[in-house]
């Protein structure tokens, strides 16, 4: 089993050290198996107080949530939050393609546990952005005022992220998941990883949390549809959240949110959260209220996977990439 707290030995505790030890799955694509792994890192309280302010939030969000998408909207028991640095990972961690964050116990294998907690990897997701994310910015002729500093984005992401955690205990009256992925295990994930996506973004946009955080409107479109990118142009086949973004693409794309022309893609910020939340309230309809062959339906048409002569299209004009960050972070030995 894990070890991600750190008893208290020599006067060490997660105020100052965090650390995983033990047998994990690392890509639900890759291996159903786990391996050996281990990292270390030191919590990043600066971060850390952006996750607490949404999780102190998080009743105002539904309420937000339940005026603006569905009013019977619920919220199941969620998880817990650590943020870290990294600093020393080997063993399957460390192998390719890197994570930037971990599930706990699930990616031990235990799915249905009552206690569950989420670590982040901080500065493994900020490079993530600054090196392909905000790269992308410049490649589309955006202002590079447009973009906040690398610390500031790295403020929107954590507190999107959260929100996207948060956003997976959220349900109606029915749990329909449990079924749908009998009937389309891959779909049931897609849809899933997508309202999340979707929840967590609406999070941001309650007025106590955007006052709280100070999160700007624009700013955030910007953020979240770079982010939407990267992952769509991973393979919306080939991985659940790279799904998502492709049901979410589709969507701005067909209400005129996003346009792409012959060599470019314009974005229009201000069209942004109008058309996502409508969005969420259509999925919330399809796929939230009880009903597994409209649910199905849903997925039928708008899942990657159940359309690939439409991804083969759009990825030929978009690009794939299967960029990552590529490092090997051996455990440093220092002599005693």
């Amino acid at each position: 089993m894990w070890k991600t707290v750190l008893p208290q030995i020599a006067g060490l505790n997660e105020q100052q050290l965090v650390l995983g030890i033990g047998n994990t799955s690392t890509w639900v694509g890759k291996s159903k198996q786990s391996f050996y792994s281990s990292w270390f890192g030191e919590p990043a309280p600066v971060l850390q107080e952006i996750s607490d302010v949404m999780d102190s939030l998080f009743p105002e969000s539904l309420l937000y949530l339940q005026n603006e998408i569905a009013a019977d909207l619920l919220a199941m028991p969620g998880c817990a939050y650590k943020i870290i640095n990294l600093f020393g990972i080997a063993g399957e961690a460390n192998t390719y393609p890197k994570h930037f964050a971990y599930f706990f116990p699930e990616d031990e294998g235990l799915k249905y546990s009552p206690v569950k907690r989420t670590v982040v990897f901080a500065n493994t997701y900020q490079q993530l952005f600054e090196l392909f994310s905000r790269t992308e910015a410049a490649k589309m002729g955006w202002a590079e005022e447009w973009l906040p500093d690398s610390q500031v984005c790295q403020r929107y992401l954590i507190a999107w992220f959260r929100g996207h955690d948060l956003g997976h205990s959220l349900v109606r009256n029915e749990n329909v998941f449990p079924k749908l992925s009998k009937i389309d295990r891959w779909g049931s994930m897609m849809v899933q990883e997508a309202l999340a996506d979707q929840f967590g973004l609406l999070m941001c946009l309650t007025p106590q949390v955007a006052d709280g955080l100070q999160l700007d409107r624009t700013v955030l479109a910007r953020i979240y549809f770079l982010e939407m990118l990267r992952y769509l142009r991973r393979g919306p086949s080939s991985y659940p959240d790279a799904g998502a973004a492709w049901i979410q693409f589709n969507y701005l794309r067909e209400h005129g949110c996003i346009e792409l022309k012959a060599g470019s893609i314009d974005f229009h910020p201000e069209l942004f959260f109008t058309q996502m939340a409508g969005l969420t309230r259509l999925m919330s309809e399809e796929l939230l209220g009880g009903d597994t062959e409209r649910a199905q339906a849903f997925m039928q048409q708008h899942c990657p996977h159940n359309n690939p002569e439409d991804v083969e299209v759009l990825m030929a004009r978009l690009g794939t990439t299967n960029d990552m960050i590529e490092y090997n972070q051996l455990i440093k030995r220092v002599p005693l």
